[in-house]
């Protein structure tokens, strides 16, 4: 299969890049040419000191396959312990120590896609995982066929689970699973949790899943359609963040 993977971006309105706390993987648009690509984005709550560390570390884990789409409990343990060796070398100022220690938080959704590895396979199988309010929309042609793990806009609030990089043995994750079929032509979107309920919100009202094709050609096009929606006063201001996945 062929798989074209491209990543937007831009931060909260009136925060410099650096402050900037979501995460996607691949970092640049990327070709696949493979039975086997695996994708994720994050979102790194604003509340947890080193938030965008822990969601790089997510996604990373995730495209690297020491995090699975399909049982995230498998490699989240090795996660926390290289998370905890690192932080026990860090050097802070006593404000940030206390926070540091308490962790750091994330929302994420990954995506495996699978075939059977023929060079002209036009249908495979996918899987994907979350936990919190990023989101993924499977879409084909004008119908989007799949919303997870949140349904409606009215469902996202301000207290979503998130995934932890302190946590030792819990019983749950909190994480969900979802899996189905693509096939040739079919996307496949990963949004953070802003720019996920605005898609939902367009959908619900009549509107098509194409009619952000034209704004996302380019970085510097996604970001001026981000803003463009704030100053509409339609959709939250917060780091915005899309990987978009087209199958060929």
């Amino acid at each position: 299969m062929k798989v074209i993977a491209e990543p937007f971006w831009i931060q909260k309105r009136g925060s410099p890049p650096n402050e900037y706390e979501d995460a996607a993987c691949p970092l640049e648009r990327s070709e696949y040419e493979q039975d086997d690509v695996r994708l994720a984005v994050a979102d790194g709550a604003t509340e947890s000191v080193f938030a965008r560390r822990w969601a790089e570390q997510l996604v990373f884990a995730v495209c690297d396959r020491d995090l699975s789409a399909r049982s995230l409990a498998a490699g989240i343990s090795s996660l926390r312990t290289n998370w905890r060796e690192w932080l026990a070398g860090q050097t802070l100022p006593w404000y940030a120590e206390e926070k540091a220690h308490q962790g750091a938080f994330a929302a994420l959704v990954a995506l495996e896609l699978t075939c059977d590895g023929a060079s002209t396979t036009l249908e495979g199988n996918w899987h994907a995982a979350a936990v919190g309010d990023s989101c993924l929309f499977h879409v084909r042609e004008e119908e989007v066929l799949v919303r997870f793990p949140i349904a409606s806009p009215e469902s996202f609030d301000n207290r979503p689970f998130l995934l932890g990089s302190l946590g030792v043995n819990e019983p749950s994750l909190n994480e969900e699973y979802a899996s189905g079929t693509w096939i040739s032509g079919d996307f496949f979107y990963l949004m953070t949790d802003a720019l996920a309920c605005w898609f939902l919100k367009h959908i619900d009202a009549g509107g098509k899943p194409s009619d952000i094709q034209g704004h996302i050609s380019i970085t510097e096009s996604f970001s001026a359609w981000i803003e463009s929606l704030r100053d509409q006063g339609l959709i939250r201001n917060d780091d915005c963040t899309m990987v978009r996945v087209s199958i060929r």
